[in-house]
């Protein structure tokens, strides 16, 4: 099982930046089982108006890191209902 997690642009970056992330993102979907893709801007919803850029993309990073530590912990821990990689394969493959 192959889970990639990547971000899109700010909007701020450009149509360039865009459009490049749109062909990466593409031909990342040909590669993995599921592809998670977080918008930088729905992310900025969560800080303050007056963040500067690079802690946004502090942020961002963060975020993204919570995602794969949780998939990750989801898969190790046991928990109150036991779940192994055969489960979380089964539910996010092809998603």
């Amino acid at each position: 099982l192959t889970v990639g997690i990547v971000t899109r642009p700010f909007n701020f970056e450009g149509q360039r930046r865009n459009k490049q992330s749109e062909e990466a993102i593409e031909e990342l979907r040909k590669a993995v089982d599921t592809l998670v893709v977080v918008s930088n801007d729905k992310l900025l919803r969560i800080v303050p108006d007056n963040t500067p850029v690079q802690e946004a993309f502090m942020v961002a990073d963060d975020i993204l890191r919570q995602g794969v530590v949780g998939i990750a912990e989801i898969i190790i821990k046991t928990g109150l209902v036991n779940v192994d990689f055969a489960d979380v394969k089964a539910v996010i493959k092809d998603a």
